[in-house]
């Protein structure tokens, strides 16, 4: 006989068995361990599953919009960096846009009729290099509705090419 088995026989149970007390209480701990993962499942599961096939079906469209060839491949990502370059200077230009747009603002705020540092110009080209000024613009307020005007195109052709990289 094991020393396991002395004490069971000692109870008053065949070898091998476990008393009842026993048997009721791991019976009793699987029941409470069972309704509490149901419960806990129940519970979380539904938005963690619905948030991962969501991931999952993005991913999948993702896959398959990918060129599967390599010269498409070489093709997609060649696309990507141009618009990656287009997007890096149309955000230089917006940048300086916006700098100057502001000191015209200011100098529209106090109400001067002509800058004496802003001018928009325009000209017509004569030939290859040479263009001919046809009238200059030096009030504040045309320039900043202009450059108002530019930068919301700017911003939307932004816009545009982060979403064509992005999909």
């Amino acid at each position: 006989m094991s020393k396991k088995t002395k004490p069971a026989q000692a109870m008053g149970t065949p070898a091998g068995e476990l008393p009842e007390e026993t048997k009721t209480a791991i019976e009793a701990a699987a029941e409470q361990a069972e309704t509490e993962t149901q419960n806990r499942t129940i519970q979380a599961e539904p938005a963690e599953v619905r948030e991962l096939r969501r991931e999952v079906e993005q991913l999948r469209a993702q896959v398959a919009k990918a060129p599967q060839s390599l010269d498409d491949q070489i093709n997609y990502f060649q696309r990507k960096q141009q618009l990656v370059s287009r997007l890096n200077s149309l955000n230089n230009s917006i940048l300086t846009l916006e700098k100057h747009g502001e000191e015209v603002r200011k100098e529209a705020e106090e109400d001067v009729f002509s800058s004496e540092v802003y001018a928009l110009r325009l000209s017509s080209k004569k030939g290859y290099s040479s263009e001919e000024e046809v009238f200059k613009f030096r009030n504040p307020n045309v320039i900043t509705e202009l450059l108002n005007f530019v930068l919301s195109r700017m911003i939307e052709k932004r816009e545009a090419i982060e979403n064509e990289i992005t999909s």
